[in-house]
């Protein structure tokens, strides 16, 4: 056995690397769909990779799942525990851009839900509001920043963006109180939001 303070070749250390390799076998475990690595000098086994062997040419950095409420993909890191809905460069791009003969313009597809989609998905778009459900079926809206892929803001009133006239017209009309005057009978209306009066009916 070589002592500590002999010298190899450069040859013989690619050898003893080899050899080191060598030793060891890929397994996989079909119960728990993992892989496991079997020394087959001395029967030791183990669930992580051995470093002599390097980097694993099957494992991958992130994994696409898609989200239950927003119902679209984003991304996880299987090394970092980092979340994303921005799709990494490693993954490739999202969308790639067709043309439609007939309609005389391009399209998008979208490479991870085959969604197709007219408007340029990577022109910066507006902020917009969404509805969507609860597991317990109540109603939210979020304020959905597509530039930057990330819910702005949550809550569970209707935003004024997503309301009809006539739902307008009725959360006007809840701001106010209405009295009467105690001189001429005449009626006024106070806000209980900014505590404004006025003789003008204001819905």
């Amino acid at each position: 056995t070589p002592k500590v303070s002999e010298k190899v070749s450069v040859l013989d250390a690619v050898n003893i690397t080899k050899l080191r390799k060598n030793n060891w076998s890929v397994h996989f475990d079909t119960n728990l769909g993992q892989k496991y690595y079997v020394n087959n000098t001395n029967g030791e086994s183990t669930w992580l990779r051995p470093a002599i062997l390097g980097e694993d040419p099957d494992d991958v950095e992130w994994i696409t799942f898609m989200h239950p409420v927003l119902d679209r993909p984003y991304y996880s890191n299987v090394k970092t525990g980092e979340a994303t809905y921005k799709r990494p460069e490693s993954l490739g791009i999202e969308w790639k851009e067709y043309w439609d003969s007939e309609a005389h313009r391009s399209y998008w597809k979208s490479e991870v839900t085959n969604e197709i989609v007219y408007d340029n998905p990577y022109e910066i778009q507006e902020n917009q509001w969404y509805e969507a459900k609860t597991e317990t079926n109540e109603t939210y809206y979020y304020l959905w920043n597509e530039q930057r892929q990330v819910a702005e803001e949550i809550q569970w009133e209707k935003p004024n963006e997503l309301l009809t006239e006539e739902e307008k017209r009725v959360k006007e009309y809840r701001k106010w109180d209405e009295f009467w005057s105690t001189g001429d009978g005449a009626p006024y209306y106070l806000n209980k939001e900014t505590g404004e009066i006025t003789w003008k009916r204001p819905w």
